[in-house]
């Protein structure tokens, strides 16, 4: 692979979580980590949403090392790139095969993340909200535990 450096904005306890375990496998830790205080809103903030206009954690800075970056926001695809990059370390099949081992990891890796997507927000008032809203005339689960 191509010399990359990345940042990974991450809050513990979201799919941020599997992406860092899948960096430090991949590069150990030579890759930098700002934590986004989700419970203190900063991901409605100015400075995050220039980073990541969605507001969802993780995201994931790419800086290539002629300069071009990207921010990538959804972490499968964060973790198949990232899989998919780094063939040595034998994480997946390789990308241009046509197998059905590639089949059925990719099979897994979207099931995993479904899995994941139906428990990371039990609260349905804010699933209802819809993508990249949030309703605010009651708190969340998240608000309400604090509370």
């Amino acid at each position: 692979m191509k010399t990359a450096r990345f940042k990974l904005y991450h809050s513990a306890g979201l799919r941020s979580a599997r992406v860092k375990w899948l960096l430090h496998e991949l590069v150990g830790d030579d890759f930098n980590v700002e934590y986004v205080d989700i419970y203190g809103a900063e991901q409605y903030g100015s400075r995050y949403l220039a980073i990541n206009p969605n507001h969802c954690v993780p995201t994931l800075e790419i800086t290539m090392e002629n300069g071009n970056s990207m921010n990538m926001i959804e972490s499968t695809a964060m973790i198949a790139l990232l899989a998919d990059a780094f063939p040595e370390k034998g994480l997946a099949p390789p990308a241009g095969e046509f197998s059905l081992r590639r089949a059925d990891y990719l099979q897994i890796l979207h099931f995993g993340v479904d899995g994941y997507d139906a428990v990371a927000d039990p609260d349905p008032r804010t699933r209802a909200a819809g993508a990249g809203k949030r309703r605010t005339d009651r708190p969340t689960v998240h608000e309400e535990i604090r509370q």
